[in-house]
C-alpha cells in the first residue's frame, strides 16, 4: 500500500510504499528528523480506493494533442463535458461520464458487461 506522511517540523509530505506490517510505530521526516504522522486528507498521485473517478486520466483513449479542440468539438455535439489535459489524455470525474464518452468514440469496453 502507499501511506501518505506529513512532517510535523517542517510540513513536508511524501509518500512511502510497504505492507501495512511493516509500517513502523513511529516515522521520521527524511529532511528535518521531526515526528511525522500519516496524513488521511492527502491527495497524492496514487489514486486511492474510490477516487479514481474524481479525476481519471485516460492514457489508453488519449488524443494527439494537435487535435484537442476538434475532440472538445466533437464532445459537445454528443452532449459530453470532458477536459483534456496538456498531452491530449481524456479526464473523467464520473464512471457514468466515462461510459458515455466511450460509447460516442466507437471504443470498446471492456471493464463492463453491457
Amino acid at each position: 500500500m502507499i501511506y501518505p506522511f506529513v512532517c510535523h517540523g517542517c510540513g513536508h509530505k511524501w509518500e512511502r510504499g510497504c505492507r501495512p506490517s511493516q509500517l513502523p510505530a513511529v516515522i521520521h521526516c527524511p529532511k528535518c528528523d521531526a515526528r511525522a504522522q500519516h496524513d488521511y486528507s492527502a491527495k497524492f498521485s496514487t489514486p486511492q480506493v474510490g477516487d479514481i473517478y474524481r479525476h481519471h486520466e485516460s492514457l489508453s483513449m488519449a488524443v494527439h494533442p494537435d487535435t484537442i479542440p476538434q475532440y472538445r468539438k466533437f464532445d459537445r455535439t454528443h452532449g459530453l463535458d470532458v477536459e483534456y489535459t496538456k498531452k491530449g489524455r481524456p479526464v473523467f470525474t464520473s464512471r457514468s461520464e466515462r461510459i458515455r464518452y466511450v460509447k460516442a468514440h466507437g471504443f470498446v469496453d471492456r471493464d463492463r458487461y453491457a
